[in-house]
């Protein structure tokens, strides 16, 4: 195999794409992918910390090193462990050291304690005993119900919410354009951001909270998976595309050919990023 694909030997940092693969279930190849996504994370945090901030503001998905500030300590670090779950940093099935992430965040073990059970109660991380908290693992079987309901759920919203009015439709462009610069700027805490912004303002048109409160669950759950789409340049410009092809469609008041879109855009994310079969 390693001949056919032109490899003389396998590449330094295989390891790190087994870890990677393992995490989202699937067999890995010499082809440095999981190498390659940990140094995107690396970069994107690096530009984070060092380059100038768009906006402003600061989006519920941004990637920070400065740990929980003022206010409520408790929120502030389930905020920055949430984050770290979300961009790829701590990946799924890592065990969370609350000793050594207490003194990075500058704070005692109770606040990062009670923010591992908020997380436990969202299903983000899982507790074993006598082995701690690690971040929840999805298995085959259940990231499948999961896109299953999403699948539903989605759909339903997006039926509920019908045509979006002009200043709603406006509003989904400029998003969809600040997605678009955060990719030309490889900002992956913005595409992630501004992406779920993006889905999230078409399901609140349909004024259905409790099912988009579920929603919001399911994609948080999905989330280390979802993100993948970031670390490659043709899923980054499919994804552009298909959101320009939804609003279109919205504007057009043609709802079933945008849930069809939506549905295509709705995928597992696994087998494009890590060559080989599901494991």
């Amino acid at each position: 195999m390693a001949q056919r694909l032109g490899l003389r030997r396998q590449r330094p940092g295989f390891q790190t794409d087994r870890r990677i693969a393992r995490a989202c279930h699937v067999r890995t190849s010499p082809l440095g992918r999981g190498k390659r996504i940990k140094s995107w994370i690396k970069k994107s945090i690096h530009k984070q910390d060092n380059g100038p901030r768009r906006g402003g503001s600061v989006t519920r998905d941004e990637v920070t090193r400065e740990g929980p500030r003022r206010g409520d300590t408790v929120a502030q670090v389930t905020d920055e462990l949430r984050r770290r779950i979300h961009d790829g940093r701590l990946l799924p099935g890592e065990k969370i050291r609350q000793d050594s992430l207490a003194e990075e965040l500058g704070v005692s073990r109770i606040p990062v304690r009670e923010a591992l059970k908020t997380l436990g109660a969202d299903g983000l991380v899982r507790h074993t005993m006598n082995s701690g908290f690690h971040v929840t693992r999805l298995s085959s079987e259940e990231f499948d119900q999961l896109y299953r309901m999403r699948r539903l759920l989605e759909t339903e919203v997006v039926r509920a919410a019908g045509t979006p009015s002009p200043g709603q439709i406006e509003r989904l462009r400029a998003v969809n354009d600040e997605m678009t610069a955060a990719a030309h700027h490889l900002d992956l805490s913005e595409m992630l951001g501004h992406n779920w912004e993006f889905h999230f303002t078409i399901f609140r048109m349909s004024g259905l909270d409790l099912i988009i409160t579920e929603i919001e669950r399911l994609w948080n759950l999905a989330m280390p998976y979802m993100s993948l789409f970031v670390y490659d340049e043709a899923s980054r410009a499919r994804v552009i595309d298909e959101h320009l092809q939804v609003i279109d469609l919205l504007a057009s008041g043609d709802i079933d050919r945008a849930v069809a879109v939506l549905d295509a855009h709705r995928h597992d994310p696994r087998p494009l990023y890590i060559y080989g079969e599901r494991a």
